[in-house]
This record gives structure tokens, C-alpha cells and sequence, in this order.
């Protein structure tokens, strides 16, 4: 064998490692790809397959989308829920605006009715006024024309009929003004539950001084001012420490006696204990 042979022996000996070569990568690196689609059963050398991958996904998208429905539907009910709420709230709305304007009107009727009150308690003492003129002229003219025991007996007739007609007159009045203080205070504790403005009469008088004569937890106190000193039902005192140099809070007046009245405390005003004998003054403001 000559040396041409030997090196055509050589090189096919050569090609033979590289297609061996070639032949035992392409064995390792091969995949069956079937079974990579269809494996049920995941193992150290092949995964799950795509199709039960697939299938495991579609039962996923689907619980989804039952889930995204379920959701669907329950945000209509609650929305048709908040809807209704909505409705209801505006219809309690409606009610309380219609009680707030009738409490209103019956608020001003009130108001009328305590200044045709006042103008008639001004027109009896007038009349009270005359009837003392009328009855000085009277007894004048009794005491001219009878004699001193017969004048004594008709001037005390008349002084008492005119008297008696006068208390009449007087205890007429102070119970149409009890009356009407009553539906203030109850028309103010209306307005109070709606949380609204409250009718309050003029200020009270001014130098007007008092003092604290009893003081409950539930937050009424009574002072020692009255209707005798021109105390009227929703007039409001600041009361202070019985040294008069700390400022406690405000009280409202709901209820008038000629020597007291019964108030009650005004809570976003309060800074302190009330007690027997802290003094109060007059509140011009609200």
C-alpha cells in the first residue's frame, strides 16, 4: 500500500469519529414530541404535557369567567340597593324639610300669638289704669252724697268688685302667658331634635344679675331671676364661677316663675361644673 492509501485510510477513519460524534449528539438532544404534548403524568425526564396544560387552563378560564359573572351580579344588587337607599334617604330628606317648615309656621304663629299677648296685657293695665280714675270719681262721688259709714261700705264694694275684676284679669293673663311659654319651650326642643335655630325673645334686661339655686346630672338648672324681673322663655344667661372671675357656660330659659326660672345647659357652650351659687348675667348673643 502506498503512502495515497494510507492517507485515504486515515481520513476515512477521521469522518468516522465525526459521524459517530454526530450520530450520538443528535440521539442525546432528541425529543419525543408527542409524548412532551400528551403526558398526563409528569416525571423526572418528560414535564406535563401541553394539551393537559392547556385543558387545565381552560377550566381555570372558565372558573374565572363564572367567577367574573357571579361578581357581574352581585355589583348590579348592590348597586340597585344603593339606588334604593339613595331614594329612601332623599324621601326622609323630604319628610324632615316638610316637619321643618311646619314647625316653622307654628313658630311664627307663636310669635304672634305672645305679641297679641303682650299688646293685651299692655291694653289691661291701661284699662286697670282707668278703672282706678273711674273708681276714685266714684268713691268721690259716694263720698258726697252718703253719710261716712254708708260711703266706707260702698267705697269697700267697689274697691273689691274692681279689685276681684282686676285678679281675674291678671290670673287670665298669667296663664295664657304659662301657655305660650310651654309651646315655646316645646317648639324649642323641636328645633333642637331637627337641629335647628331655636326662638330666643329679645336679650334679657340689661344689669340684670342672678345666681344659680340648683343644678341636676340631666342638665337642668334654675336661677334665681323670674318673670318678675322681665325674664322671657328662650332669653339666655352666661354663668360663671360663684367668684364671677371663670366663665362655665351658657343656659337657655324654657320654663318662668315670678321669682325663678328653670333653664336648660347649652352643651356646645359648656366649660366647667355648675354648682349652687355661681352667678349669672345676661347673654346678648347666641
Amino acid at each position: 500500500m502506498n503512502l495515497v492509501g494510507k492517507i485515504f485510510i486515515v481520513l476515512i477513519f477521521v469522518f468516522s469519529l465525526v459521524l459517530m460524534t454526530l450520530s450520538v449528539s443528535v440521539y442525546i438532544s432528541h425529543q419525543n414530541w408527542r409524548r412532551m404534548v400528551e403526558n398526563t403524568t409528569p416525571n423526572a425526564g418528560y414535564p406535563l404535557g401541553l394539551r393537559p396544560q392547556l385543558e387545565a387552563l381552560e377550566k381555570e378560564n372558565q372558573a374565572l369567567q363564572t367567577e367574573d359573572t357571579r361578581l357581574q351580579d352581585a355589583l348590579q344588587k348592590e348597586r340597585t340597593d344603593r339606588v334604593a337607599k339613595v331614594t329612601a334617604l332623599e324621601r326622609e330628606r323630604d319628610r324632615f324639610q316638610s316637619e321643618y317648615e311646619k314647625v316653622c309656621a307654628e313658630l311664627e304663629e307663636t310669635q304672634k300669638q305672645l305679641a297679641l299677648h303682650a299688646e293685651n296685657a299692655k291694653r289691661n293695665a291701661e284699662k286697670a289704669e282707668q278703672l282706678e280714675q273711674d273708681n276714685a270719681r266714684q268713691v268721690e262721688q259716694i263720698a258726697a252724697s252718703l253719710d261716712a259709714k254708708n260711703r266706707e261700705r260702698e267705697i269697700n264694694r267697689v274697691l273689691y268688685s274692681r279689685l276681684t275684676d282686676i285678679e281675674t284679669a291678671l290670673r287670665n293673663s298669667e296663664a295664657r302667658k304659662t301657655d305660650l311659654t310651654r309651646e315655646i319651650a316645646k317648639l324649642n326642643e323641636v328645633c333642637q331634635y331637627l337641629n335647628l335655630q331655636t326662638y330666643r325673645a329679645t336679650a334679657p334686661p340689661s344689669g340684670l344679675t342672678g345666681s344659680v339655686r340648683a343644678a341636676s346630672a340631666n342638665g337642668n338648672v334654675e336661677i334665681t331671676v323670674g318673670s318678675d324681673d322681665g325674664v322671657l322663655a328662650g332669653h339666655r344667661f352666661n354663668v360663671l364661677s360663684p367668684d364671677g372671675t371663670r366663665y362655665l357656660g351658657v343656659v337657655e330659659v324654657v320654663e318662668i316663675r315670678p321669682d325663678f326660672s328653670i333653664c336648660k345647659d347649652v352643651p356646645r357652650l359648656k366649660q366647667g361644673t355648675y354648682t349652687t351659687g355661681c352667678k349669672v348675667t345676661p347673654r346678648t348673643e347666641r
